[in-house]
């Protein structure tokens, strides 16, 4: 009897692809261009999703059975063709929100101390030069966040209780979580932009969250505060943002990825101190890749077996 076959766009944590191999046989993309991955499917019964993928992918997946997102955003997937199809699509809900998290109370950090320009200055040999390295503390500061899901509730935690910051948040469309630590304010999310001395993006992305901080919100924004995004690009206007950025208005924005996937070498984003800008990095940690590889592993084992998955995000 052949061995099921799990395709995956890249690598997992190395341990979680060798739980897989002992029951199916591993195949990793050789690129994930369309062209390649509908070619390399059509016998697979998982997918592992690292990388976007089209509808004409999944359509191809003659055996699909399961389609595993190693991650928790489920742009990447044509979610609602693989509910037609009866394809069950699971995420990695809590694996890498604490790494996500850090990074963000870190780029905050970075950012009120004026990390960048203080770094360059040393690097050019100005050890004497400290105009304009005076920043700020982030106790009794204002962090106000812009979705409050597993991610934006743990840098709420460390906000309040490690750093003392007072914290403002929109409020869920539903019920509030029970796991809020200490007190947050709920509030519109324009009176939120205007009270924070930092802003910190935590939505998931899509149309009705499409560059929801653009032009207009970055003008509401408190003069001098800083715009924290280590959720999707998509959901900040990034020539909007650079233009606020250029003007001065804001002292410094952190952008875990942009909107367009890759900005040009000239871009001014990239030239700026009080601007950070990682490859959706944020959640690159080994412990975060090992829980989520682990997650992406059980529900796969699940499925194979002739049972539901446990992170399933789709219903048919």
């Amino acid at each position: 009897m052949s061995r099921p076959v799990i395709l995956l766009t890249q690598p997992i944590h190395s341990s979680s692809m060798a739980r897989l191999a002992d029951v199916a046989e591993l195949r990793v993309a050789s690129d994930r261009s369309e062209r390649t991955l509908m070619a390399a499917i059509g016998e697979a019964a998982a997918l592992v999703v690292r990388d976007p993928i089209t509808p004409a992918i999944i359509e191809a997946g003659r055996e699909l059975r399961i389609v595993a997102r190693h991650g928790v955003g489920v742009d990447y997937i044509p979610v609602e063709l693989c509910s037609r199809l009866r394809i069950p699509v699971t995420i990695t809900p809590d694996a890498n929100a604490t790494s996500v998290a850090e990074w963000t109370i870190g780029a905050m950090i970075a950012l009120s101390h004026h990390f960048g320009i203080a770094m360059r200055r040393a690097r050019e040999g100005e050890w004497k030069n400290r105009d304009g390295l005076t920043g700020f503390e982030l106790r009794g500061r204002t962090l106000g966040i812009v979705g409050l899901g597993r991610i934006g509730r743990q840098v709420a935690r460390i906000a309040s209780t490690g750093l003392q910051m007072r914290v403002l948040a929109t409020r869920p469309r539903q019920a509030a979580p029970t796991d809020i630590p200490g007190r947050i304010d709920f509030v519109p999310l324009e009176q939120l932009l205007g009270a924070s001395d930092i802003v910190s993006l935590h939505l998931p992305y899509g149309p009705e969250t499409h560059h929801i901080i653009g032009r207009e919100r970055l003008a509401l924004m408190r003069p001098g505060a800083i715009l924290i995004n280590s959720a999707r690009g998509g959901l900040i206007d990034t020539a909007a943002l650079a233009a606020t950025i250029t003007g001065k208005r804001l002292s410094g924005a952190a952008l875990d990825g942009v909107a367009e996937g890759v900005l040009p070498d000239d871009h001014p984003l990239l030239h700026q101190d009080n601007v950070i800008v990682t490859p959706h990095a944020a959640a690159l940690t080994q412990e975060a890749m090992q829980r989520m590889g682990d997650a992406v592993a059980d529900d796969i084992l699940r499925v194979l077996a002739g049972k539901k998955p446990t992170n399933q995000v789709n219903s048919f």
